[in-house]
């Protein structure tokens, strides 16, 4: 180990080199069909190791290694894997190996007299047109077979898979698929008809005896974003009986206890054969969020508590509709609401546009997935179950993924996998390196050359010859794609060996962007005392 702190070219792309290698090695046994596992030690000398097959999971687990010039190499693949993963939700040992082979090709490179910068200009414009071709090969996928082939390799679980399938093929794209821990040890799902909410009856009063359900068929809906007097539900009342409407639901953030009970009286002389009001879901602005989409799919107006806008000077024109309502103590739904289904699609659109335009903050990503699940009427609850507590944080996390993999590919289209169409923008790259000379060339030549790995890799895990698979799949692919585990050239699509257009698109352009930050580093310099990331 260098005593040094400080590293000039050439030892230092040597060092990142040997860091890359070795950190690279760690993620390639879990890429393709037949993959290995790799056990970390356990934190404590007596807890038994950790035995994973998650890329990306490993590469978070790999703190730091030994030498500290090579451990920055390492720590390039570790950012570049957890990155992809967390983006995509897959494609990290893919990203992992096509960025250490463009290294190692353009280290020879270098140290032969080669120029870097002017290698790198090489990959930068053959990057480009590699995304394109990509892009070229994209198909949609709707089956669930092929959506279940796809996250196979994630889950490794083949029920698992067939189950997230089904799921985002029934729930759409855009559909809200929660994840729970389960109180089972197998994994169950459940499909939740119209839109649902996680917020119930404001009073237990409001639950039939010995029910833990009420439910009401075509009642009016008031949705209010402020709390109710006994007066404001009497008004509501009247308007109900003067239409000769015998249901209510009120949405709202609190009711009195004596607009409560004027409900309950009502009902039990039979005023009104059904009442229930419960409480709107979430707290400050995404309340009111949720409370307008309420509002459009009921086709009701959310009435705010403003001055102009009391429920006192509500008519029924502002009160909406539904086939069918729901309640319990924790949730209340509807199905059929008669709002206009033009201002939902732009509701959804809002709602998309801001998921688009992107956001670090896992919950609120969620919250938007949510509304447009429940503004389409369609959504899924997925209650992750296992043996222990730790199997079950495990299996959720790849479930998350799974599902973040299949939403992608179902909104946006696949391409084939096996590494095959990374294999299939050969011919494009081929073309522009026609077109240049010197060490322009090279690169691009490089970068075709990383285009391989991914399903070199996937042939050495399987026992084959990555040199025989790759003088195949030049010629082959991407119409033909090495089945590892039947030991076949097959159709792709076929097959289902598919992998998302989104998530070939991160690894190819993330991978080749860290291998061209590796390739024109000169310099390393380390701490006197290195500071590391905790564990996870």
């Amino acid at each position: 180990m260098s005593k040094s702190r400080i590293l000039d070219t050439p030892h230092a792309r040597q060092a990142l080199l040997r860091g890359m290698e070795q950190m690279t090695a760690l993620l390639r046994p879990t890429l393709g069909p037949v993959s290995g596992v790799v056990a970390i030690a356990g934190v404590t000398g007596t807890s038994p190791p950790e035995v994973l097959n998650n890329a990306a999971v490993i590469a978070r687990r790999t703190i730091q290694l030994d030498d500290p010039f090579q451990d920055m190499g390492a720590m390039l693949v570790r950012q570049l894997a957890w990155g992809v993963y967390e983006d995509a939700g897959d494609g990290a040992a893919s990203a992992a190996v096509i960025c250490r082979e463009i290294v190692r090709l353009a280290h020879v490179h270098v140290a032969a007299g080669g120029n870097p910068m002017v290698l790198k200009r090489g990959m930068e414009r053959g990057l480009p047109l590699a995304l394109n071709a990509l892009r070229q090969q994209m198909r949609e996928v709707q089956l669930p077979w092929e959506l279940a082939r796809m996250v196979a390799g994630t889950l490794h679980e083949p029920e698992l898979a067939r189950m997230i399938g089904e799921i985002i093929e029934t729930v759409g794209a855009a559909g809200a698929v929660r994840i729970e821990d389960g109180n089972r040890a197998e994994t169950v799902y459940d499909y939740v008809q119209g839109s649902r909410w996680e917020s119930g009856c404001l009073s237990s009063t409001f639950l039939p005896d010995g029910w833990r359900e009420a439910m009401l068929e075509s009642p009016r809906i008031l949705v209010a974003n402020g709390n109710l007097t006994a007066d404001d539900v009497l008004h509501v009342l009247e308007l109900c009986v003067a239409a000769n409407v015998r249901s209510l639901l009120i949405i709202a953030p609190a009711l009195s206890d004596a607009a409560i009970a004027l409900l309950n009286v009502n009902r039990e002389r039979g005023v009104m054969e059904g009442a229930i009001a419960v409480k709107a879901p979430a707290h400050g602005p995404r309340r009111h969020e949720l409370l307008e989409d309420i509002a459009v799919i009921t086709g009701s107006r959310c009435i705010r508590d403003q001055a102009e806008e009391r429920v006192s000077n509500a008519g029924l024109r502002d009160l909406g509709t539904a086939r069918q309502v729901w309640a319990t103590r924790q949730t209340f739904g509807l199905l059929g609401g008669g709002g206009d289904r033009s201002l939902i699609r732009h509701r959804v659109g809002e709602a998309k546009s801001a998921i688009q335009a992107g956001t670090d903050d896992d919950a609120a990503r969620h919250h938007l997935e949510g509304r447009i699940g429940n503004l389409m009427g369609a959504s899924a609850i997925i209650r992750v179950g296992a043996p222990t507590s730790t199997a079950r944080k495990e299996l959720r996390s790849r479930i998350e993924s799974a599902v973040k993999v299949a939403r992608s590919a179902f909104s946006e289209g696949g391409v084939p996998g096996g590494g095959a169409a990374y294999v299939g923008c050969v011919p494009m790259l081929d073309r522009l390196r026609g077109e240049l000379d010197g060490d322009e060339a090279q690169g691009v030549s490089i970068l075709i050359r990383g285009l391989f790995a991914p399903i070199r890799s996937i042939a050495h895990n399987a026992g084959f010859n990555p040199n025989v698979v790759e003088d195949r799949a030049s010629r082959c692919c991407p119409g033909s794609v090495f089945d590892a585990e039947r030991n076949a050239w097959v159709d792709p699509w076929k097959a289902g060996i598919i992998d998302p257009l989104p998530v070939a698109l991160k690894v190819l352009e993330a991978s080749t962007s860290t291998a061209m930050m590796a390739l024109t580093t000169d310099v390393l310099v380390r701490r006197k005392t290195p500071i590391y990331a905790d564990h996870p």
